[in-house]
């Protein structure tokens, strides 16, 4: 397996003791992002349940990696925090069951919650709310969250989680088990084996068929069996004092505690047994899987899982080893190449894991710091440059300079700054329009938080700056500013619409469109003619209206798209601008001609917009309902009506300009065809 986001963990000085039988311990290169998650589990549990479980420690670690960034080391970046979130979710219930505090277990619990999750042909999801739990809110909210991010692969976790719930292993109970295999039959249950491979499936986008998946769940119920028995041993002690003290509700639950019971062992025996058992089916796991390269039954993402499931156990291993959850009293050295920060409450932290305060600072206050690194601030960024992109300002740059003859050096820094607004621009429209995807991919602020992603936005605006500054032009900087101010007035007249559902007339929408979406196209030409020494280049007048409606075009292209293309709706979703409340030119036209001519149509349209308004967003039926009446009242065609006209006007006035023979001119008008 090629490992893409993980790195391997720094293992001088560990032993996996023979449980993880040599498996590598590799972590997340994004380990921050699991801590990020778990914090918010914890912070959310305090809001919604009350205080944290008397002593809780969960899956973050001092001097070392989260427990979810060692087990899911290949987690797709984007899907790690929300994992985290789920898994440090599961830590809290399970402290509650073991100190007594829920009579219902985590399996129990997700059981109930899965069977209560209805699904539609059309794919949409609804949760019947019959009794709603703090816990369940919680546990709905993580749902919630990853089904906006995916939801065939969350629908497919789901499946798994519902296979938490035992009857069995329920009616067995967690106390007075007959013998070993007994227990293992519950603990497998209860070591999430469910979840963990449910949860892989989401997090590694992994598209795996039914047969496969069960195929792969039994091959690795070995690691699973091991993976508990090695917990088991590492969480000895702090089970058996909190047992030993009398805690209430506390119940020894450990395959210690049962091979003592019905073996007659002492405690050193039944450990000694207990690894012995596990470095068993740790051997027996590490036959199956490399008997996996001869089989031809499997597809790539089924052996993927296979890879991604000795993870688990070999961080499972290395996290227990390490744990202040089972080693409360234990220093260990810090793992190597880990960072360690302060968090906002003053706290030495390790990947977000808070530690015990220190004595008074070694340095006095006054000392020389080195200064922070930009890696935070420009993370967002280098996310949405890595995204898809039409390319289309580069290629408009490339295709006009043909005529300004600008130098190579002055059109890359041209290149630069406009990719750099409008890379901006998209990430604060994103914000501003609660848009989840870009590109078929998680939005920066889906990822980064929208205030990281606003403090990131800002400092594109001063990177464009400095890049203008290098063109050593004063007709640039007026330019630059010119056109800057057009496109934030542009977007202030289109968020006041949405926001107080007022339907613009067509001549506002157009003047919108000419500052927001032309402004940069404006820029572009304006920049090149200013940095031009061309004796003979395009009249300036004529290049503005040009791209201005060039803007025109690509705009309401985009509007009709939206609303119509099978390509637009993988990318962003089903009528994606209607879930914005987004007034674009077919709607507008729908209800302008509608509140003369159809009382009834105008009175079902200006509804379900205040029903977006309401909810945030609109079902697919409603969504469907509107795109109908488009077409029923003419709007789409009317709008394919303007785009023929745009082209004919953008080809004239190329052919009058001079450049209609330019084969890239004639190239990009054709890609803007529909």
């Amino acid at each position: 397996m090629e490992y893409l986001y993980s790195d391997p963990v720094d293992t001088t000085n560990y032993d996996d003791e023979g449980f993880a039988s040599g498996i590598p311990v590799r972590v997340h290169k994004q380990a921050h992002l699991a801590d990020r998650g778990a914090m918010r589990a914890q912070e959310d549990w305090k809001k919604e349940v009350g205080p944290l479980p008397i002593g809780f420690v969960g899956t973050m670690c001092p001097n070392g990696p989260n427990s979810t960034a060692l087990m899911g080391a290949e987690m797709l970046p984007d899907r790690l925090e929300i994992t985290a979130y789920g898994i440090e979710l599961s830590f809290l219930i399970d402290d509650m069951v073991d100190q007594g505090e829920s009579s219902e277990s985590l399996s129990g619990i997700m059981k109930d919650l899965t069977d209560k999750i209805n699904v539609t042909e059309s794919g949409e999801w609804t949760l019947a709310h019959e009794k709603i739990t703090p816990i369940t809110r919680l546990l709905m909210k993580w749902i919630t969250e990853m089904m906006q991010m995916d939801a065939t692969r969350t629908l497919s976790t789901l499946k798994w989680f519902k296979n938490l719930y035992d009857p069995v292993a329920k009616a067995l109970g967690r106390a007075n088990l007959p013998d070993l295999d007994t227990y293992l039959q519950r603990r497998i249950v209860s070591v999430g084996s469910s979840l963990g491979f449910g949860i892989l499936l989401f997090a590694m986008d992994l598209e795996i068929p039914d047969d496969q998946q069960q195929s792969c769940f039994a091959l690795s119920k070995s690691g699973y069996i091991c993976a508990a028995l090695s917990n088991d041993y590492y969480s000895w002690d702090r089970e058996f004092k909190m047992a030993a003290r009398g805690e209430e509700g506390t119940q020894l639950h450990n395959a210690i505690e049962v091979l003592m019971r019905t073996k007659g062992l002492t405690i050193e025996e039944a450990k000694k047994l207990c690894i012995e058992t596990a470095k068993h089916y740790g051997r027996e796991y590490k036959k199956v899987f490399e008997s996996l390269k001869d089989r031809d039954d499997l597809c790539a993402d089924a052996y993927k899982m296979s890879c991604a499931m000795q993870l688990i156990l070999s961080g499972s291993v290395f996290w227990s080893q390490r744990t202040p959850r089972y080693h409360p009293d234990r220093e260990l050295p810090p793992v190597k190449g880990l960072k360690t920060a302060i968090t906002s409450n003053g706290y030495v932290a390790t990947n977000g894991v808070h530690n015990v305060k220190s004595g008074r600072p070694e340095a006095k206050i006054v000392r020389d710091v080195a200064p922070l690194g930009n890696e935070h601030l420009i993370a967002p960024s280098l996310y949405l440059d890595q995204a898809p992109s039409k390319g289309v300002r580069e290629r408009l740059i490339k295709v006009l300079n043909i005529w300004y003859d600008v130098t190579e050096e002055d059109a890359a820094l041209i290149k630069s700054a406009v990719a750099l607004l409008y890379g901006a621009s998209l990430m604060i429209d994103d914000i501003q329009d609660s848009s989840p995807l870009r590109h078929s991919c998680p939005s920066v602020h889906a990822i980064f938080g929208e205030a990281q992603t606003v403090n990131s936005t800002g400092f594109r605006y001063v990177q464009a700056l400095l890049e203008v500054r290098k063109l050593n032009s004063e007709r640039c900087m007026e330019i630059f500013c010119d056109e800057l101010t057009n496109l934030y007035i542009g977007q202030s007249h289109d968020i006041f619409w949405i926001q107080g559902l007022e339907c613009p007339s067509e001549d506002q929408y157009l003047s919108m469109v000419d500052g927001k979406t032309s402004g940069l196209f404006r820029m572009i030409a304006r920049f090149l003619d200013a940095k031009s020494t061309f004796l003979v280049k395009p009249d300036l007048v004529s290049m503005v209206r040009f791209v201005s409606l060039l803007g025109r075009l690509f705009q309401i292209r985009d509007d009709y798209m939206n609303l119509t293309s099978l390509d637009y709706t993988k990318q962003k979703g089903f009528c994606e601008d209607l879930d914005k409340g987004k007034y674009s030119l077919p709607l507008i036209h729908a209800l302008r001609k509608s509140a003369g001519d159809d009382i009834v149509t105008s009175n079902l349209l200006c509804n379900l917009l205040a029903q977006q308004r309401r909810d945030g967003k609109l079902t697919t039926k409603q969504k469907q309902i509107i795109v109908e009446q488009l077409e029923k009242l003419g709007s789409l065609a009317y709008t394919r009506d303007a785009l023929d006209v745009l082209q004919g006007e953008l080809r004239e006035m190329a052919r009058e300009m001079g450049i209609v023979e330019n084969q890239e001119i004639k190239s990009m008008l054709a890609a803007l065809e529909v």
